[in-house]
């Protein structure tokens, strides 16, 4: 949740909040959601921050930085190429490479096991 209120304060948006307990009632699911739709309200602000290939980059190291210190060894993580691309009009293939590039990163900085698995959203069409 650090990676969102920095990047949202590097790049000026008006996040709901400043601090971090502010936060994460927006970005992060803290109870059970009805439906799907609801648990993908989360993405909204990390999409927005989403602005360059730099940024997607740091998230996706940063990813691997907020497991190692939870104590988690291994993680899979999703990520759609197109739906990461689309709020600032990126393209999809940089945007995969600064994944693939952010996950190398933190394998390696914080020995541990990262696995990507890309997904394609059918409402891209084909």
């Amino acid at each position: 949740m650090d990676t969102i209120l920095e990047l949202g304060l590097e790049y000026g948006f008006n996040l709901p909040a400043h601090a971090i307990d502010g936060l994460r009632i927006f970005v992060q699911v803290t109870e059970p959601k009805p439906n799907i739709l609801s648990f993908f309200e989360k993405f909204e602000y990390l999409a927005k921050l989403m602005v360059d290939y730099d940024a997607v980059n740091r998230i996706a190291y940063e990813n691997g930085e907020d497991a190692k210190n939870e104590g988690v060894d291994y993680i899979e993580l999703r990520f759609s190429p197109l739906f990461m691309a689309t709020t600032h009009r990126l393209d999809p293939v940089g945007v995969t490479e600064a994944v693939v590039d952010g996950v190398e990163r933190g394998k390696r900085d914080f020995e541990m096991l990262v696995q990507l698995i890309g997904i394609i959203s059918r409402i891209y069409g084909v």
